[in-house]
């Protein structure tokens, strides 16, 4: 008898003539972990025309399909982006209903949307509804006009505790350092989704300036590293 011909996986790698599948054993696992769950994406993700008609229109079903044929979907996946039934699997959902509602009216089903939200990990502050459980968001960015950190009130739950601690002796000293640790400590206690906005508003009004101008002074390599540590946050 001859010898059956060689087979190899979609990767490229041959496989063992006693393998029933047709995908070696790391492909087996890639596949059945995208079949688990949406993989993570970074924010700037969700930074597209696409994505921004989806929010305004208040449609889930419109922000589906636009994560589906999100640019780096269609790369990864062929023309039309991440599959119906991948995207079906995940919401536990088939591949019908997942057309039905990318084309059909928006809906209105809190419980429903906030499924979807958690499952695609939509960043809460995009999204047209709160989430159940959800803190309100943090107050403008902390604001240094004084040189003196002054942090304005944060809208919490009554129930929550939450404090702004410096952290380390001297943190006080310089605004900015007082500023980064005050975000830290907040980042801690109620999470990066509430604190982006006001990080990055910090950044580009009061450090941003600073940082390659002769104001900075003796101060700068405070500022400079305050810059690092915050621009560290918000990514």
């Amino acid at each position: 008898m001859s010898a059956s011909a060689p087979r190899y996986c979609q990767c490229g790698k041959r496989l063992a003539r006693d393998h029933a599948g047709t995908q070696c054993g790391a492909c087996e696992r890639r596949t059945w972990q995208r079949r688990a769950e949406p993989p993570a994406v970074p924010y700037g993700f969700w930074q597209t025309p696409a994505f921004r008609d989806a929010f305004d229109a208040q449609h889930m079903g419109h922000v589906a399909r636009a994560y589906r044929r999100h640019p780096l979907n269609i790369a990864e996946y062929g023309r039309d982006g991440i599959p119906q039934e991948l995207l079906g699997a995940w919401l536990g959902l088939t591949q019908a209903q997942v057309s039905r509602i990318e084309n059909g009216s928006p809906s209105r089903n809190l419980d429903t949307l906030a499924h979807w939200a958690r499952i695609l990990r939509i960043p809460p502050e995009l999204l047209w509804f709160k989430l159940p459980g959800e803190r309100a968001p943090i107050a403008p960015a902390i604001r240094l006009a004084t040189g003196t950190p002054s942090a304005p009130p944060i809208p919490v739950p009554p129930s929550a505790s939450f404090q702004l601690v410096p952290v380390g002796a001297g943190a006080l000293r310089n605004p900015d350092a007082a500023a980064m640790q005050a975000f830290r400590s907040a980042d801690l206690q109620v999470g990066g989704g509430h604190l982006y906005a006001s990080v990055t508003k910090y950044l580009q009004i009061d450090v941003a300036p600073r940082l390659f101008g002769s104001s900075a002074g003796a101060d700068n390599r405070a500022v400079f590293t305050a810059a690092a540590a915050l621009t560290e946050m918000v990514g």
